[in-house]
């Protein structure tokens, strides 16, 4: 199976080879699966939760014809570009497109699942890391019930791998026990039971406790730079508090502001604004009007952040008195960290997990013995580096 890229991989030792040349921006195969190539999975503004269903098959592959390009940036969230990302096809010596059958296909690459910032990357991760395998993704559409359902269901029909990006944390132990003896594996938000998974199950993401860590203490760096170490006071919005990823990246900028060199910074006031620019602009634009000189404002995503940067430009702010800092790296993030509007954000590999939680899962099909915790390294993001960043999520 070769997934198509945005941009042709040019690598004639591992048989690549150029179909067409596909602009950026150019909108081509949204979920319109045809023959020759597969297209990249659509997604729609946050979309909570995804399943991904894996049947091994044979290497034969029923793809899209080569003038159908796979969408480039096509959702808000997802920016579903694989260019330049060679590693993530794992088809060294494969077939090219053209030598490849009409008979096997991919199963339904229909999720429309942008998550929060990351689960449309990990979808076409997911997609883009497929080597002998069927891939079928459901929508969970944030409702608990309808995903331990699925689950069922999946396990009813005879998969033999299932991977899933919970909607709630807290009920890990229910989507453990409906998934039973078949191999399952947690992508991206840390189930409450990861501690008690049995050998058939593993969780493969990014260790939350890097991520407000490291967002939290460059800006306790960049305050001390900008002479605030005497006395700095600020905002703290979390994302929503039944998620484990919310809960931990609040905790560790509590942790941060507790330790000798930052514990100068003081916290105003801290409330959800549950992962949303919009409701993080309007709870930005109500710390505000209490007339309560602030510092910084830290936020558990970078769509809160973003927001809080827009209700603070309206009202006539100017970003270099005030520091921000977020997590995961979006392109929306970078764009406001090149414009100089944002300070911090750290990035989250959504490509790594997605392709992560696809070997684990075929790996537990296979009977074989896995780490049942799989970390992706986050990584700080700043205007000095942040270049580096710019063609990943």
């Amino acid at each position: 199976l070769i997934v198509a890229v945005s941009e042709a991989v040019v690598d004639p030792h591992r048989r690549f080879e150029i179909r067409q040349q596909i602009l950026l921006r150019q909108e081509r195969a949204q979920r319109l699966p045809n023959h020759r190539r597969a297209a990249q999975t659509a997604a729609d503004n946050d979309v909570i939760a995804d399943f991904a269903r894996i049947v091994p098959r044979d290497l034969n592959a029923d793809i899209v014809a080569f003038d159908h390009g796979a969408v480039l940036r096509a959702a808000r969230h997802g920016n579903l570009e694989l260019a330049r990302q060679e590693g993530k096809f794992r088809v060294q010596h494969r077939p090219l497109a053209d030598e490849l059958g009409h008979r096997t296909r991919v199963f339904d690459l229909v999720c429309r699942c942008a998550g929060i910032g990351v689960a449309g990357d990990i979808s076409d991760a997911i997609a883009a890391s497929l080597d002998g395998v069927s891939l079928q993704m459901e929508d969970a559409t944030n409702d608990l019930a309808k995903q331990i359902d699925q689950v069922r269901n999946f396990v009813a029909s005879g998969v033999d791998a299932i991977i899933v990006n919970i909607v709630d944390t807290s009920a890990g132990a229910a989507v453990t026990e409906a998934a039973g003896d078949t191999p399952l594996v947690f992508v991206n938000r840390e189930p409450d039971n990861v501690n008690e998974l049995p050998p058939t199950q593993a969780f493969v993401a990014s260790n939350e406790i890097e991520s407000g860590t490291l967002s939290a203490f460059q800006v306790c760096n960049n305050l001390r730079a900008d002479g605030k170490a005497g006395g700095a006071r600020g905002y703290l919005m979390n994302g929503q508090l039944s998620n484990q990823a919310a809960v931990q990246r609040s905790k560790d900028v509590h942790d941060i502001i507790g330790i000798d060199m930052c514990n100068f910074m003081t916290l105003i006031d801290e409330q959800t604004a549950n992962w949303s620019r919009d409701e993080a602009q309007d709870l930005m634009t109500n710390w505000m009007s209490s007339g309560e000189p602030f510092d910084f404002v830290l936020a558990n995503n970078d769509e809160m952040a973003i927001g809080a940067i827009q209700a603070m430009k309206a009202a006539g702010m100017d970003m270099a008195d005030v520091q921000v800092g977020g997590v995961d790296a979006s392109q929306d993030a970078l764009l406001s960290m090149q414009a100089g509007d944002y300070d911090v954000t750290v990035f989250q590999d959504a490509f790594g997990q997605g392709s992560g939680s696809v070997d684990t899962a075929i790996a537990l099909a296979a009977g074989q013995s896995v780490d049942q915790k799989v970390y992706i390294p986050f990584k700080l993001v700043t205007p000095a580096n942040m270049d580096d960043f710019l063609d990943k999520n």
